[in-house]
């Protein structure tokens, strides 16, 4: 979800399971490690493979407002409109 998080300029939330769960004689292994990033890349939090966790952090939801990439490049601007058609 970083990628996405960065190319559209938006906040992301991964939140996985963790542990193991046995279905049907088949053993799923989980990977855990929720994640929240920021429009710019960061990392906000992170869970471990293995943590059970309620994580909580403050977001300024203004910053997935700004769209430019570079003072030159703006993701919403530079889009293509010609090519969008319901």
């Amino acid at each position: 979800m970083f990628a996405r998080a960065v190319e559209n300029r938006v906040f992301t939330v991964t939140a996985n399971r963790t542990g193991t769960e046995d279905r049907g004689g088949n053993r799923l292994e989980f990977t855990g490690q929720s994640v929240m990033v920021s429009p710019k890349g960061q990392y906000l939090i992170e869970a471990g493979k293995n943590d059970e966790v309620v994580m909580t952090v403050e977001i300024d939801p203004l910053l997935a407002m700004d769209k430019h990439v570079t003072g030159s490049n703006n993701i919403f601007e530079d889009r293509r409109k010609e090519l969008y058609k319901l």
